[in-house]
């Protein structure tokens, strides 16, 4: 994913968030509507979010994206990352208790 393929935008919740872009949000921000507050926005936006599931039309559902999501270079399965997760924590448990840290 590239920089363009993430917007940071208010149209969720009133206040700035990074989301993986979609037509939705860049018909929002070419609009030029702003926002209201926080607490208001998400009040329209979580009716549209609702409409959009019925309808199954998840292209114009709210995908946020952390600042890490950028490193992503591919998909894995979830298990795969669990048990690499599972396998780096053990390896540094195992170095602090040879270590003498009471872990």
């Amino acid at each position: 994913m590239t920089a363009t393929d993430y917007r940071v935008t208010r149209l969720y919740s009133g206040k700035t968030m990074r989301n993986i872009n979609k037509p939705l949000i860049e018909n929002w921000e070419k609009s030029g509507l702003q926002a209201l507050p926080m607490g208001f926005q998400g009040m329209i936006s979580g009716r549209m979010q609702r409409a959009a599931f019925a309808g199954g039309r998840v292209d114009l559902t709210m995908n946020p994206a952390g600042q890490i999501s950028g490193m992503f270079n591919q998909i894995r399965p979830a298990k795969e990352i669990m048990e690499g997760l599972v396998a780096g924590a053990t390896q540094i448990l195992e170095r602090l208790r040879r270590e003498g840290v009471p872990v």
